[in-house]
């Protein structure tokens, strides 16, 4: 071998960067050691424990104090060491940048797909033209065009749809008066028109991703992942290791627009209440009657208070009276701000509700200002942004009665002026965030203070009021706070949002999924078990079947794993459950490399050459093998980075580097160890006398009985088609859209009584299915899909804790039950995907699919310079897609594990795809090499001596392949083993496919004048 010490340099500089790499894991692995001793420390000691002990009630109470405090503790020493040099002049937050980057299925966090609302761009840059009745019905078809329709924006449908309505429509009328007046004159063409409002929709895009970046880099969670998916105008974030859910969703969806805003007296807003509490009475049917004159409002509102007195806990005497409710629907459930004596209560607060009835309350004073009932110029209604813990319960909100005084319905003043926003300290010792405004900013707050002594002004941030303080006098110098009995975590997100800006169009949350520490935990110990005893049984494998050079193939093994898991820390790749079965499957991937060279060895070895021209004649003659298998592969893995994304990215990603890295380690490591060995004139030995003559001697005429392998084949896949045409096959919400909860209980449960018992909840009954052990359960719902927003969320929750709570051996709180905190009950994770991301994942992997078999056409065509060649390597490969679709939609339900198709199980299929190709492509290699040196024999000769020459190889390398792919069904886990199932059939029909169907199909279309010049010499 030429250049060895221009190899060994490359490999010891390799080896030395990776190892510095991963040194950073172990660094930031030691400190957080430190931080769960101190927190153990610190909760075991005398004192806090006496302090745990008189707060808490019982012994369930104090467990969860202390495992409170615990978290706390262990995160106030982890953020204390955050700007702490810890090694080598790194702090420990820049060590934890340069740690390996595990995923959310194997450290738990949180993985949120927003889309922004391009929409809502459009209507704005149309201002007053958004009510025209074409603009809204275009409007409305592009949306629903956008829900089918992939890789083409909204702007784009917006106008195809537009068009098509009115095809002389000038859209310059549309947009020329609001903010594209400056680019936009009437008389622009539609084109130009067009091309500026997409500008300014991919700027608001841009600039959203921007802000939300920078939310983001402020939240503090460590290796972050921000991507766009510019086609889909959405953006993908995964935050690792976060316990919050709920904190991410506001940190994410709030769009930051603050607003200063005057505010009406309790008494001055009252009759607008009234007056629309008598119109709903009167379309309802109830005897109020409609009164126009405010006097009289006024005169009526004093008795009817006097009905209402609540004594400030939010519960008036009167709302279960079903009179009432009939002649005060409002009233019935937006109960006044007044004291016991029945007199309205001075301040901004107009009313008290309970939080589930907000929604019904907006509904009604929208149904009230569509008809004029009160004037919606000069007011509006908001809702204080938390329930006010001052009444009884905790879910009393307050309502604010908001003056209109400017004529276009603006604000006073708004954030756009805030330079400045962080997280401070009241004087009383509360959480409240202070601003800092710029020059022209604090000229309007001055004039704005000074214009309202004594008076209310409501400080609003995303329609939400956060606190309506009384000004006392004119406030210079542009400061000013928010308070509202802000936790610690509120303040500091408040004061993130208002500081990264605004975004400039809302974005909405299509897809979620949460992953539980618990499971997390779980998931690495399956994974690391999985992998060891993988790793274990290939090298027992190796070193049993090809003696010393075995032992050499566990050097290279374990260099190969060295450097991988290297090269993933160093580039901030994400290491995920299925990137350690990329891992496996590189493994077994990498033996293949040895085995067809120390096949190759073997035969020189039989034909008499001496070992060390055996040794380099074997090397030579593997390498095309080798390099075509391995690049067959590479190619299928970057069709999965180029449509996977999340995990199945993580995977593909694994599997590149590792193809990469195999072929370093198998052709260079290994010759390397090999001639170091014939140069000291150590023994090297490639077989024991048992394994010599492995399958040496086979003859099989596989050509031959091609007819009998073509039956064969076509009765599996007609049973498939037959099994898919009635049983179907059961694809997973990231094809349908939908929610699914994993829940675990504290016993075994029965799925169908708990499917019986959710059945009562939902509107239909969802899927319920044993997920791993029987104590576990995986709840699939389509229940308000179309909807989404926190209190969904909550509602459906909810449902499934009536619904499941009572299969509890030891009661459980729903708090406890939808925590995925540190809480091993309940629900351990969860994931949702709105129908238009399902519809584009579907689409995505039909194309990732088709588009694989073409790459692998294209390739071996070109490769092999026939295109027979390639049909034949391709019909091989459909007939091994279609069987594992078939095997999947025959036994679903069947067996006792998920065999859901989803995104995990297409890159199965595509992995399949790649792991077949590669025994194919070594027997057409052995086929073009037997043409060179036979000339004169026929194809068939040809094609059954290269299957039968090549079989040890391809029963070795299948055989390690299954093994270790068992050894991860067995033992990985739930998350992965319908995965590793189907890549287990896999296997077994690309062996099947690649000795008796991909030569056959390649002889069937060889004409019979082309048959002895198929392949160029």
């Amino acid at each position: 071998m030429q250049n060895k010490g221009l190899i060994k340099f490359l490999a010891w500089a390799f080896a030395l960067v990776c190892l510095f790499q991963l040194s950073f894991t172990v660094v930031t692995s030691i400190v957080q050691s430190n931080a769960r001793k101190d927190a153990e420390n610190y909760v075991n000691s005398e004192p806090v424990k006496k302090m745990v002990a008189d707060r808490a009630k019982d012994n369930v109470e104090v467990q969860m104090v202390t495992d409170s405090l615990k978290n706390a503790r262990e995160a106030h020493y982890l953020d204390s060491m955050a700007t702490e040099k810890v090694y080598l002049g790194y702090t420990y937050r820049e060590c934890q940048g340069r740690e390996i980057n595990l995923g959310l299925d194997l450290k738990g966090g949180m993985n949120v797909m927003l889309e922004v609302s391009t929409v809502d761009v459009v209507r704005a840059l149309a201002t007053t033209n958004a009510n025209d009745p074409t603009f809204v019905k275009a409007v409305d078809n592009a949306l629903a065009k956008q829900k089918v329709t992939i890789n083409r924006d909204f702007v784009s449908l917006f106008y195809d749809e537009i068009v098509a309505l009115d095809p002389n429509v000038s859209l310059a009328s549309i947009f020329s008066s609001g903010d594209l007046r400056e680019k936009i004159k009437m008389g622009d063409n539609n084109d130009a028109v067009i091309k500026a409002v997409r500008e300014e929709a991919s700027n608001a895009y841009d600039r959203t991703y921007q802000i939300i970046s920078k939310r983001i880099d402020k939240f503090g969670v460590a290796q972050p992942t921000i991507q766009k998916l510019s086609a889909s105008e959405r953006i993908l974030v995964e935050l690792p290791g976060v316990k919050d859910p709920e904190r991410v969703r506001k940190l994410l969806k709030g769009t930051a627009q603050l607003e200063f805003w005057k505010t009406y007296d309790n008494a001055e807003a009252l009759p607008f209440l009234e007056a629309a509490d008598k119109y709903l009475a009167s379309i309802a049917g109830g005897s109020a009657k409609v009164e126009t004159d405010t006097a009289a409002e006024n005169s009526d509102s004093a008795s009817l208070v006097d009905q209402l007195a609540v004594d400030h806990v939010g519960a008036s005497a009167n709302t279960n009276d079903e009179n009432f409710e009939k002649e005060h629907p409002l009233f019935a459930k937006l109960m006044p701000y007044v004291n016991n004596a029945g007199q309205a209560v001075s301040g901004p607060i107009v009313g008290l509700a309970h939080d589930k009835d907000r929604a019904a309350i907006d509904a009604m004073l929208a149904q009230a200002a569509e008809k004029k009932v009160f004037d919606t110029r000069s007011v509006k209604f908001l809702w204080s942004n938390k329930a006010d813990d001052h009444f009884q319960g905790n879910d009393i909100y307050t309502l604010y009665a908001i003056m209109i005084t400017t004529r276009d319905g603006s604000a006073l003043l708004d954030g756009r002026y805030v330079s400045d926003a962080r997280q401070d300290f009241s004087s009383n010792g509360k959480s409240e965030v202070s601003m800092t405004m710029n020059s022209q900013g604090a000229r309007e707050w001055k004039r704005i203070t000074g214009e309202n002594k004594d008076k209310c002004i409501a400080i609003v941030l995303d329609d939400l009021v956060y606190s309506a303080p009384v000004v006392h006098g004119e406030i210079a110098g542009g400061r000013s706070s928010i308070t509202g009995d802000f936790s610690l975590d509120e303040a500091k997100d408040l004061a993130n949002i208002l500081k990264s800006g605004k975004l400039p169009a809302p974005a909405n949350i299509v897809s979620e999924a949460v992953v539980g520490p618990s499971l997390g935990q779980e998931s690495i110990r399956n994974g690391l078990w999985s992998f060891i005893l993988a790793f274990v049984v290939v090298l027992i494998y190796m070193v049993v079947f090809y003696n010393r050079a075995g032992w050499v193939s566990v050097a290279a093994l374990i260099t190969n794993v060295f450097l991988l898991i290297g090269v993933l820390a160093s580039i901030g790749s994400v290491l995920t459950l299925p990137g350690i079965a990329g891992i496996v499957l590189t493994m077994a991937m990498a033996v293949d490399g040895n085995v067809i060279i120390y096949e190759r060895v073997k035969e020189e070895l039989r034909a008499g050459s001496s070992l060390s021209n055996a040794v380099e004649n074997g090397f030579k003659n593997a390498y095309s093998a080798i390099i075509d298998g391995q690049v067959t592969t590479f190619l299928l893995g970057i069709v999965l980075i180029m449509f996977g994304s999340g995990a199945v990215q993580g995977f593909a990603v694994t599997l590149c580097i590792g193809i990469v890295t195999s072929m370093f380690t198998s052709i260079f490591i290994t010759r390397l160890i090999i001639d170091s060995n014939l140069k000291h004139k150590r023994k090297m030995n490639f077989s024991f006398p048992f394994s010599e003559n492995f399958l040496r001697d086979v003859h099989i005429d596989f050509l031959g009985k091609r007819k009998m392998f073509y039956a064969i084949a076509c009765v599996a896949i007609v049973i498939g088609v037959v099994s898919l045409s009635f049983r179907g096959m059961s694809f997973g919400i990231d094809f349908t859209g939908g929610r699914t909860y994993v829940i675990r209980f504290d016993k075994e449960v029965n799925m169908l009584d708990v499917r019986s018992s959710l059945a009562n909840q939902f509107e239909e009954a969802p899927e319920v299915k044993t997920y791993g052990p029987s104590n576990q359960l995986k709840v699939t719902t389509k229940y308000m899909i179309d909807q989404d927003g926190d209190e969904v969320k909550d509602a459906i929750v909810s449902k499934l804790y009536a619904g499941v709570s009572k299969y509890y051996a030891n009661p459980i709180s729903l708090d406890e039950f939808k925590s995925t905190d540190t809480n091993p009950l309940g629900i351990i994770q969860a994931d949702q995907f709105g129908k238009g991301v399902a519809h584009d994942n579907l689409i995505h992997s039909i194309w990732a699919v088709l588009g694989g078999l073409l790459v692998m056409f294209v390739y071996i065509g070109v490769r092999f310079r026939s295109w027979r060649f390639g049909i034949g390597s391709v019909t091989a490969l459909a007939h091994d897609t279609l069987l594992v679709i078939g095997v999947f939609s025959l036994f679903h339900g069947l067996l006792p594990f998920n065999l859901e198709v989803d995104q995990y199980f297409i890159s199965a299929v595509l992995t399949v795809i790649g792991y077949s190709i590669n025994a194919t492509v070594v027997i057409f290699d052995r086929v073009r090499e037997y043409r060179k040196l036979y000339p004169k024999r026929d194809l068939i000769t040809h094609m059954n001596d290269a299957i039968n020459s090549t079989m040890a190889r391809t029963v070795n390398t299948s055989g390690t392949t299954f093994v270790t792919l068992l050894m991860m069904f067995i033992f990985g886990g739930e998350v992965i083993r319908g995965f590793i199932f189907a890549l287990l059939v896999g296997v077994l029909v690309g062996v099947f496919s690649s000795l008796c169907i991909a030569c056959a199909v390649v002889y069937e279309i060889s004409g019979k004048e082309k048959k002895s010049a198929l392949i160029e010499k």
